[in-house]
């Protein structure tokens, strides 16, 4: 029974652990010179150097760091879809017309806005914890990034 219940201690010990650990953001994301909560309005995807690249009309929603120069950014990705061909590149969550995104961005060498690695979150709104943003309350993610002070 002890070896049982001890057992069943570590794997709710464990568990929170992951579940603590998978929440944390990474620093280079937090790092990021603009971070957004967005609705993607618009893209347009076109060929340049031989790369398909997306530019997807942003509305600025929520500043979490930095300081948009409108309320509307211009979010630069590689990959999308020209005249039937779709390019695709691994890891990469491409921002949707109608989605919601906390978006971490840096300045890229075009000077457009382009996501971090892994600069992409989904803001998914849930009827027990409104809207979310990786199974954590979006409210809860910008205090933790030093937002809405």
């Amino acid at each position: 029974m002890k070896i049982a219940i001890a057992t069943a201690a570590t794997a709710v010990w464990i568990g929170v652990a992951c579940v603590c650990s998978a929440s944390a953001l990474p620093e280079s994301l937090r790092s990021a010179p603009l971070q957004i909560v967005g609705r993607c309005d618009s893209c347009s995807s076109r060929w340049e150097g031989g790369s398909i690249y997306s530019y997807c009309e942003v509305s600025v929603l929520r500043v979490v760091r930095g300081a948009p120069q409108a309320d509307t950014v211009v979010v630069r990705q590689r990959g999308g879809v020209v005249d039937g061909l779709a390019q695709k590149v691994s890891h990469v969550t491409l921002v949707e017309p109608g989605g919601e995104y906390l978006l971490f961005l840096h300045q890229d060498d075009s000077g457009s806005w382009s996501p971090l690695s892994k600069g992409v979150h989904s803001v998914v709104e849930t009827p027990d914890l409104g809207e979310e943003v990786d199974g954590r309350p979006l409210d809860e993610v910008i205090r933790d990034l030093g937002g809405d002070r």
